[in-house]
């Protein structure tokens, strides 16, 4: 009764969020590094870039601390 207002507007703004069609709430640094990132990834198309980890015998670089 007293809170119907901001009740309805957090329903329609989650539902809204939840359709689908909302628009991704990112910050323009985030964009930014993104945009950058896949510049990078795109000129280095033959680039695999692998992990190991330490329990699995690796961490170093090949050759090194052997």
């Amino acid at each position: 009764m007293f809170f119907q207002k901001q009740l309805d507007a957090a329903t329609a703004s989650l539902h809204a969020r939840l359709s689908g069609r909302a628009k991704p709430l990112c910050a323009a640094g985030e964009m930014e590094d993104s945009d950058a990132e896949e510049a990078l990834v795109d000129s280095h198309a033959g680039l695999t870039a692998r992990q190991q980890h330490p329990e699995q015998g690796g961490g170093d670089a090949p050759g090194v601390g052997s």
